[in-house]
């Protein structure tokens, strides 16, 4: 039976529809909650991070509000960078969201960059020519998509070679989405976003958000609308490229 490691950082960022696509195609989603690896608790349906790939066949690292840089406070970063490199090395696939992104950045010692207006709500991307070609991307259209950072993967020049690429961009984020190498993907708005989750993001962290970055007020107070006019076709485009990253686990490239 095909295996899918999914790795949540913290409890307001779950995998969310990534689960049901797992299942639908008759894999398992086994999951980390890293959150309880920090306290040294586990649930019930968690599992503990595991030590290398064998039984796996991908992962998708969820997001959360975490400093990716700080390995004293999240010990678990080093692991969780050993299992995307070996991931990598083995051609199985891994795709991250959001912070997940940045993990997988970090794994490869990408520096991170902050851009200078945190970028929240559904913003239009822009596909680069290599990304309009892109395996799990190609066909999906230049939509709004839900963005929730403010730091991006500076990917040098060097690595933008091969199979290397820049998939999307955003007006403040020049690297939004990524590829290393064939099967690793980095995805900075977060595809996997439900409306419950959007509204909980916004009622817990938007009055902090406003008080910080005054220009994200009007943003905040039209999410509703927002979500009338986006979330539809976020969530196809979601489910989407959710199930090309699963086609991808099920296939044997070893």
């Amino acid at each position: 039976m095909h295996k899918i490691l999914i790795i949540q950082n913290v409890s307001y960022c779950p995998p969310s529809y990534i689960t049901e696509e797992i299942y639908r195609a008759k894999m398992i989603p086994s999951l980390v909650f890293t959150q309880n690896l920090a306290h040294r608790r586990y649930r019930d349906n968690g599992i503990m991070l595991p030590t290398s790939m064998n039984g796996y066949d991908g992962i998708f690292i969820c997001g959360g509000v975490i400093d990716v840089n700080d390995n004293n406070k999240y010990p678990f970063l080093n692991q969780i960078y050993h299992l995307i490199r070996q991931a990598h090395d083995e051609k199985k696939p891994v795709i991250g969201s959001g912070t997940g992104a940045l993990i997988i950045a970090k794994a490869f010692a990408i520096i991170l960059e902050k851009i200078e207006l945190r970028e929240v709500g559904f913003i239009p991307i822009t596909y680069t020519e290599k990304g309009n070609r892109d395996p799990l991307m190609s066909g999906l259209p230049e939509h709004h998509y839900f963005c929730f950072h403010q730091e991006y993967p500076n990917i040098p020049e060097e690595l933008l070679i091969d199979n290397h690429e820049i998939i999307f961009s955003t007006q403040e984020t020049p690297i939004a989405a990524f590829r290393i190498g064939e099967f690793t993907w980095g995805i900075l708005p977060h595809f996997e976003i439900t409306p419950d989750i959007i509204r909980q993001w916004i009622r817990d962290m938007g009055p902090t958000l406003e008080d910080k970055y005054p220009q994200l007020a009007l943003t905040i107070k039209h999410i509703d609308q927002d979500l009338i006019n986006y979330i539809g076709m976020h969530m196809n485009i979601g489910r989407e490229i959710a199930r090309r990253f699963i086609e991808f686990c099920q296939e044997n490239r070893l």
